[in-house]
C-alpha cells in the first residue's frame, strides 16, 4: 500500500478517500493492513468527515493489535478531539480534553 504514503495528504481529498477506501476493502476482506497502522493514523489528520470516520474503523480494528502504536496515536486522537470542540466554550473544550485523557 505505498499509495497511501504516496497520496498529496492536504490537496488531493478524493484521492486519498480511495485508497483509504481500498484499505478498509482490504480489512473487510480479511486482509492484514496493520503494517499501515502509522500511515492511517497521520491519514485522520483532516477536516474530512469521511475520511476520519473510515481511518477510526480501521484504528478501532487493529489497535489491539499494535499496543505500542495506539499509544502514539492517542495524542493524534486527542488533539482532533480537542480541536473538533472549537464551537464550544473553552470550559466544555477543557473539560472534554481532560475527560479524554482517563
Amino acid at each position: 500500500m505505498q499509495l497511501l504514503r504516496t497520496v498529496n495528504m492536504d490537496k488531493d481529498s478524493k484521492r486519498k478517500r480511495d485508497v483509504i477506501k481500498k484499505v478498509i476493502a482490504y480489512m473487510t476482506l480479511g486482509i492484514d493492513v496493520s503494517r499501515l497502522f502509522a500511515d492511517m493514523t497521520l491519514a485522520c489528520n483532516t477536516k474530512d468527515l469521511v475520511i476520519k470516520k473510515m481511518v477510526y474503523l480501521y484504528l478501532c480494528a487493529y489497535a489491539q493489535s499494535n499496543a505500542e502504536l495506539t499509544l502514539l496515536a492517542i495524542n493524534t486522537l486527542q488533539k482532533d478531539w480537542c480541536v473538533a470542540g472549537r464551537g464550544r466554550s473553552r470550559a466544555d473544550r477543557a473539560a472534554a480534553c481532560t475527560h479524554s485523557r482517563h
